[in-house]
């Protein structure tokens, strides 16, 4: 299974990536979620994901710069 985190700030969002998509016909599963940038990146630190899915526009840190974050690591 991949293992998957989704990332966003609006709630309601997040709620539909999680619901709307049929992640186990593709194979995979929703390791976390988070709903800001710094509890993702803690989040991808401690689940290590295969996939990450983040929201571009947060008030935090972006998804740009969260992903960033974590290719540097």
């Amino acid at each position: 299974m991949i293992r998957v985190v989704l990332v966003d700030d609006e709630k309601w969002s997040l709620y539909g990536l999680m619901h709307l998509i049929p992640w186990e016909e593709f194979g995979c599963e929703i390791a976390a979620t988070a709903t800001t940038g710094q509890e993702a990146l803690a989040v991808c630190r401690d689940q290590k994901p295969d996939l990450l899915i983040t929201d571009i526009c947060m008030p935090d840190i972006s998804g740009l710069e969260l992903a960033q974050a974590l290719l540097a690591e």
